[in-house]
């Protein structure tokens, strides 16, 4: 951001002004006390601040208008923003008016509403508010020191500087939020939970707690009613089956004896059906075995058949495939032989194509080689102009960076120096100045000499004077000279009477360069597609002797290659000619192509009929073996079947198995009948339970009477919890734990994702200023070593911020500095950050009625720093004490009346 102009009438105390400063440089702006300096910056921020709108009366605003005046204050600025240069103007209070128009990079047109938020949109997207705000001093300012890491600007050019690229727009707003986010849940430098996150945890805990207990307690209860109930069932069960225990053990008794009657019989029964289960499993055994081998039989005898009938359907496919083999085999002998003869014709015409094609290239390449020759020659008269330019740009740099330098030393020196003033009160005054005479007249100027060393004054030889300047003025003077000498020296090496002599060398150089540079970029085009004129030369030979070589290769072609005939090697052909050569060779490759085509379909159509024949050939084989092995097997099959008939017949193995079948099923009805009698009967248990039924009555006893005890002792207690309320005591803790859980929950997904954003953002922040540091601490050094000497240094942290100052290799904390020495650091700080910051996104440095606390001399070095920072920049002094900066070289005052 530049300002170019600043118009105010009726703001505060100023009627109507209007100052226009430089785009670049130091600008002075003085007067006295209350004057309006300080209030052409505060109208600027009311003009920029988007919430001051014009119809606004904000009591910011309200304190422009003037005391005791019903008018409206009137602002406008001139300014340049990023790409646009703008005027802007606004009118509060009386006849509200908002006025912006672009001049550029395209005239726009805007009032009221529409122009403060098109305003609005360009300072938002070219202005860096933070580095605006900072790069302003005030002697009356609460510290010193700048706050710089919020700056996207600032730290775009220290990414530059530092070769890194860690920020982006709107990181520092998006770290600032995140921050805000991070400590609602986690304190700053611990890390534990604290405001909602821990409000959350301590109810989500409470509540869980209240709900165990009023669960525990609820649980008891019911454990109460369940016990009771239990016992009460046990004395009801134990009173009820006290009698049926006498009855069960009378009758157990007589199923005693009738069981053993029962279970001599079933014994018995179970060895016959043991008998005849297993004649009848022999019988189905051998019965089963014959009905396999007698359908294995038929099976084999229906796979014969088939296979016989497959054999000789897959012979008459494999004759029929053969003959279809030979019929394909001779078609493809008379497409490769009409093949053959095409690709003859293609070989002939390509090879008159190529030939003719080199000889129009041999033809080229001789032209270019020629041109290259010439360019060559050239180049080499060029070069021997260019090195006989001694003054390169570099050098010639070198020598106006030297005149640039002593310009601002003699400045510097001439500032500080004392004027002597010889005036003559008589005439004829000889004076002696330095050994050199003068002879002053009346009435005449007076003699002035600037003293920078130490000087001797001789008045009529009656009055000597020694002056001697300060010691900085004369160590300044012998920078001077040695400045001066360097200058001398630079000139002296390239043989140039002066500067300007120099620059007439540095034209004649950069004159003979562009003509080596445009003589190369034509032999680079002469020379396209190869290294240098021999390499050319190289292929244009080989050309040649492969013209040659095929003119003796290609007899049949000699009409066309033979030098007595045709054109000589190295000359150009007709374009007729290659013309009709080409078509020729096109028209023989067309006809290639349908005979290639017809070819490798004959190819395929045999290769098919060969794969047809060889599988039906396999097929015929694998049928024909399959059908030879099943016979051999079916007779091998009747051969066992005959065998097994003659012992005994299929009808007499069905009659066995009925009869065994038939004894089965008599003494398994039997053995079952027993079995039956003996489970009905409960026999084999009989006197187990007899037993049982025994202990069981005499345990059912002293049950009851244990049971009838805990019965009392349980309603008891039962009676005692019935009004206490725990069931809807244990619904309100429920629910409140569950809201607790779920306001938990949320609360923790927002803590946990804005403690992992914090972390990374943190990381990559404390990364980012790391290496930061560097630059910014050596442009401070670099100005600062111009007031303080070669001795200084600084200690910068990572929020960019001064922590300590070194000088004389003494480390001083900036906390323990006195208030002229931060005050002088301040300065320092905001011209480094001017320095660095790129051009196009500068902010004008302003420093308001600043170094009240400097002494004389760091007021003069400190004049030298500005003008050595403000070249590229735009620097504001407010001051009511102008003499403060009298040694900034090449200064703008501009005076504002009382």
């Amino acid at each position: 951001m530049k300002i170019h102009r600043l118009r105010l009438q009726h703001v505060k105390g100023v009627r109507d002004a209007e100052i226009d400063l430089p785009d670049t440089g130091v600008v002075v702006l003085e007067g006295p006390n209350e004057a309006g300096k300080s209030t052409f910056l505060e109208a600027l921020d009311r003009l920029l601040d988007p919430k001051a709108k014009a119809h606004s009366k904000a009591a910011a605003i309200v304190a422009l208008q003037p005391v005791g005046e019903d008018v409206g204050p009137f602002v406008e600025a001139e300014l340049s923003i990023g790409p646009y240069r703008l005027i802007f103007s606004k009118r509060w209070l009386r006849q509200s008016a908002t006025v912006l128009r672009v001049l550029e990079p395209v005239t726009e047109q805007h009032s009221g509403e529409a122009a403060q938020e098109r305003m609005t949109a360009i300072v938002g997207e070219c202005l860096d508010r933070p580095l605006f705000e900072a790069l302003r001093f005030a002697q009356a300012g609460p510290s010193s020191q700048i706050r710089l890491a919020d700056s996207s600007v600032l730290t775009q050019a220290l990414d530059s500087a530092a070769g890194a690229d860690l920020h982006s727009d709107g990181g520092t707003d998006l770290l600032l939020a995140v921050e805000s986010e991070y400590t609602r849940y986690f304190t700053a430098v611990s890390g534990r939970p604290t405001g909602d996150l821990r409000t959350a945890m301590v109810a989500c805990t409470q509540a869980q707690d209240a709900v165990a207990e009023a669960h525990r307690r609820l649980l008891e209860a019911e454990d109460l009613v369940r016990d009771r109930d239990a016992v009460a069932a046990d004395v009801d069960a134990s009173q009820k089956a006290l009698p049926v225990l006498r009855e069960k053990q009378a009758r157990v008794a007589e199923e005693v004896a009738q069981g053993q009657r029962l279970r001599d019989h079933e014994q018995e029964a179970s060895r016959a059906y043991a008998a005849a289960l297993q004649q009848r499993q022999r019988a189905e055994t051998d019965l089963g075995a014959r009905q396999r081998l007698v359908a294995e039989v038929k099976e084999r005898d229906d796979r014969v058949v088939a296979q016989a009938r497959q054999c000789a359907e897959r012979a008459g496919a494999a004759q029929q495939a053969l003959e279809e083999l030979r019929l394909a085999t001779t078609l493809l002998e008379v497409a490769k032989q009409a093949c053959a003869e095409g690709q003859t014709d293609a070989d002939a015409g390509a090879a008159k194509v190529a030939q003719l094609q080199a000889l129009s290239e041999v033809a080229v390449l001789e032209q270019r080689a020629e041109s290259a020759d010439a360019l060559s020659r050239r180049w080499a008269k060029s070069v021997g102009v260019l090195q006989a330019a001694v003054v390169s740009s570099r050098v010639l740099r070198d020598i106006e960076q030297s005149e640039q330098r002593l310009a601002v030393a003699t400045a510097a020196m001439e500032g500080g120096a004392t004027t002597v003033t010889v005036h003559a009160l008589r005439r004829d005054l000889p004076v002696n100045l330095d050994g050199e005479q003068h002879t002053l007249e009346l009435d005449h100027e007076p003699l002035e000499y600037q003293v920078v060393r130490s000087t001797e004054l001789t008045l009529d030889e009656s009055v000597r004077i020694q002056i001697r300047p300060h010691a900085d003025v004369q160590r300044r003077a012998d920078q001077c000279d040695s400045m001066r000498d360097d200058l001398a020296g630079r000139l002296a090496a390239v043989g140039a009477a002066d500067a300007e002599h120099a620059r007439e060398l540095g034209e004649d150089h950069r004159r003979a360069a562009a003509e080596v540079a445009e003589v190369e970029r034509l032999l680079s085009v002469a020379l396209a597609g190869y290294a240098d004129l021999g390499e050319l030369r190289q292929h244009l030979q080989e050309r040649r002797e492969w013209l040659q070589q095929w003119a003796r290769e290609q007899p049949s072609c000699a009409d066309e290659t033979d030098p007595g005939v045709g054109p000589s090697v190295g000359s150009s052909c007709p374009r007729a000619d290659l013309d009709a050569a080409r078509h020729g060779a096109l028209v023989s490759q067309r006809r290639l192509g349908p005979l290639r085509t017809a070819r490798d379909q004959a190819e395929d159509a045999v290769g098919a009929a060969r794969e047809v024949e060889s599988a039906a050939s396999r097929a015929h084989d694998v049928i024909k073996a399959e059908h030879s092995e099943a016979g051999a097997e079916l007779r091998l099959l009747r051969t066992r079947l005959d065998e097994a008939r003659d012992g005994l017949s299929d009808l007499d193995l069905a009659q066995a198995l009925s009869r065994a079948q038939e004894t089965e099923r008599a003494t398994k009805t039997e053995h079952d009948t027993l079995v039956g009698q003996i489970r009905r009967s409960g026999a084999d248990d009989a006197a187990e339970r007899l037993r049982r039924v025994h202990a069981d009555h005499s345990r059912a006893t002293a049950h009851l009477e244990s049971l009838t005890g805990q019965f009392h002792e349980l309603k008891g207690r039962l009676e005692m919890t019935a009004g206490e309320g725990r069931q809807e005591e244990h619904e309100r803790a429920g629910q409140l734990f569950a809201e607790a859980k779920r306001s938990l929950a949320s609360v923790g997904r927002r803590a946990r994702a804005a403690r992992q954003l914090h972390l990374t953002l943190r990381r990559h922040r404390e990364s980012a200023h790391a290496s930061y540091v560097t630059p910014y601490a050596r442009e401070i050094e670099r100005l600062g070593r111009t007031m303080y000497g070669s001795s200084f240094g600084v200690r910068v942290s990572s929020d960019l911020t001064i922590t300590h100052r070194e000088l004389g290799g003494v480390l001083v904390a900036f906390e323990q500095l006195s208030g002229g020495a931060q005050e002088q650091l301040g300065i320092l700080a905001r011209l480094a950050v001017a320095v660095l910051v790129d051009t196009e996104s500068a902010v004008p440095v302003v420093i308001d009625d600043a170094l009240g606390y400097t002494d004389p001399d760091r007021l003069q070095r400190l004049g030298s720093v500005l003008g050595e920072a403000s070249p590229g920049s735009q620097i504001v002094l407010l001051t009511c004490t102008p003499q403060r900066y009298e040694a900034i070289p090449g200064a703008h005052i501009l005076s504002i009346p009382a």
